[in-house]
């Protein structure tokens, strides 16, 4: 049984035995669907994708602006008509307004101050965002790891000690990593002072901890991770997140953030608990006082990205930026927290766990991010003083991996706190702070202050990484297909050079776009000769 439902410009067909659990679910929406049509109206999008499968050209009518198919003079498709618009939705292939009203222009526009360009750094029907973000990744990682072993400091990326099926191949992503480095500092009859290296982060306990060593004020790493010396007073704070006694995300990738104070005078209180916590990217068009005025990228409307976040029950999309936005065309799981599509169980599970949602719920035409534990704990212990050390708490029962994401670990060597561990895992639209955030709690003085010169600082740091990992991919084994990519990304940067917070920027767009650092890496650089 198949109904039709009236979406825009065109009728859609779905299944009820795919699209529905069970007939009382199907029933909610029954009244809102249209008879069957006997034409359907299609997107050039999902023409191209029926013509693949058979229908012919012969079968378009362009009446009244549109494309129209018409399934009476389709002659024998390899498969019938039903099941082919039947897998549209699975293949996301569908197109809808970017949280605008249907009558609004939706052309691409500088308009909105976003980059609305089909690729991050090009913008053709063959750009790939893709294949541009896996280089700037792979060159951020380069450009810090050739950085930090020119200076004498080793550098290790660790998997879960869980992962030992993972070791051999994550090993061989960290070889391409050293390999291409080697090879680059040669060519430069220069010597490697460090290496870098694979290994495992401390195995997980509860509680356990990632710190932000601070060496610049002589700090050491903690003894222990799960058991980390703390004042009485940030014992006391501990305790209440280890043990889940304060209002904290408990979901996955659950890291609450703390910052121990030693200071003796004025504020000598521990801060904390500091959860992951979503904003939305402020918009292009308001003033805000962190300097970042480089323009974030956001899909064109036209691109393919949007395709797989497109609810199907209600034709409006999942916000650019959204973890688990790529599945509103799938069913949910089982799960007592219930949705129509797996992206807004996902959304929904999130906060239901304590996540925290700043702002107002996004449209399709803003960029949501999300600020880690970790970072926040990093601009209160900078503001607080050399005496205050960042810590994130491992907490509820989703969360095991004892290091940071590599967004959080650029930010901390930027700067001067480096991870206790770091691992090339997803940092999925990872943000920094625009401005001070204490929900219920008093701002530092000049805390302002302290957020735009700490960004200024990790801007200028991904600006040298990016270009000096650019300089190693362009000398070095890259993919076939990744090449035209890495010199698009150069001439992006030379195009922007005077922008100092372009490299930043790419970065987080690049994040955007979810994907395991290893995976980019391993996609971009050719393997080792003996791989």
């Amino acid at each position: 049984m198949y109904e039709a439902y009236a979406a825009r410009q065109r009728v859609l067909l779905v299944s009820f035995e795919q699209r529905w659990r069970t007939p009382e679910q199907s029933d909610k929406y029954y009244s809102n669907l249209s008879h069957m049509e006997d034409r359907l109206i299609v997107t050039a999008r999902e023409l191209a994708f029926l013509k693949m499968l058979g229908y012919t050209e012969t079968t378009i009518d362009r009446s009244e602006g549109a494309l129209v198919l018409d399934p009476s003079q389709t002659a024998g498709p390899p498969i019938s008509l039903e099941m082919a618009l039947d897998r549209l939705p699975i293949w996301g292939l569908g197109t809808a307004h970017r949280g605008r009203s249907p009558d609004a222009n939706a052309k691409d526009s500088d308009s909105t101050g976003y980059r609305r360009t089909h690729g991050i750094v090009t913008d053709s029907e063959s750009s790939n965002p893709n294949i541009e973000a896996d280089v700037i990744m792979t060159a951020a990682v380069l450009g810090l790891a050739v950085s930090q072993i020119t200076s004498g400091l080793p550098i290790r990326f660790d998997i879960d000690p869980r992962w030992k099926e993972d070791e051999e191949s994550f090993k061989a992503v960290i070889g391409q990593l050293d390999t291409a480095a080697e090879g680059y500092l040669s060519r430069k009859n220069l010597l490697p002072a460090a290496t870098i290296s694979a290994g495992f982060a401390p195995r997980h306990t509860k509680g356990a901890v990632i710190a932000g060593v601070y060496r610049m004020a002589g700090q050491e790493p903690p003894s222990s991770v799960n058991e980390p010396a703390l004042s009485p007073k940030g014992k006391e704070l501990y305790e209440k997140i280890r043990n889940e006694e304060v209002q904290q995300y408990l979901g996955r990738g659950a890291y609450t953030g703390f910052v121990e104070n030693r200071n003796t005078m004025e504020n000598t209180d521990p801060f904390g608990p500091l959860s992951t916590t979503r904003f939305l990217v402020p918009d292009p068009d308001t003033l805000h006082e962190t300097s970042m005025p480089h323009p974030r990228w956001l899909p064109s409307d036209q691109s393919p990205l949007w395709g797989p976040r497109l609810r199907w029950e209600q034709h409006s999309d999942m916000p650019w930026g959204i973890i688990g936005g790529d599945k509103a065309r799938e069913l949910p799981k089982p799960h007592s927290m219930t949705a129509w599509n797996e992206a807004d169980q996902i959304t929904a599970l999130m906060k239901a766990q304590g996540m925290v949602f700043e702002g107002e719920s996004p449209l399709s035409d803003r960029i949501a991010g999300y600020t880690h534990g970790m970072i926040q704990a990093i601009y209160k212990a900078y503001a607080l003083g050399p005496n205050a050390t960042p810590y994130e708490i491992t907490v509820g029962a989703e969360t095991t991996k004892l290091a940071s994401c590599l967004p959080c670990s650029l930010f901390m060597i930027a700067l001067g706190y480096p991870p206790t561990s770091i691992h090339l895992g997803r940092g999925e639209s990872w943000v920094p702070l625009y401005g001070p955030y204490n929900p219920g709690r008093s701002s530092e003085p000049a805390e302002q202050a302290v957020i735009r010169d700490l960004n200024t600082s990790w801007q200028e740091k991904c600006a040298k990484w990016l270009a000096l990992g650019l300089d190693v991919l362009e000398q070095e084994g890259v993919t076939a297909d990744h090449q035209e990519s890495v010199t698009a990304v150069r001439n992006y940067l030379d195009r922007n050079s005077e922008d100092k917070s372009v490299a930043s920027v790419l970065i987080l767009d690049a994040v955007t776009i979810h994907e395991n650092e290893t995976d980019r890496i391993a996609r971009t650089l050719k393997p080792q000769p003996n791989g």
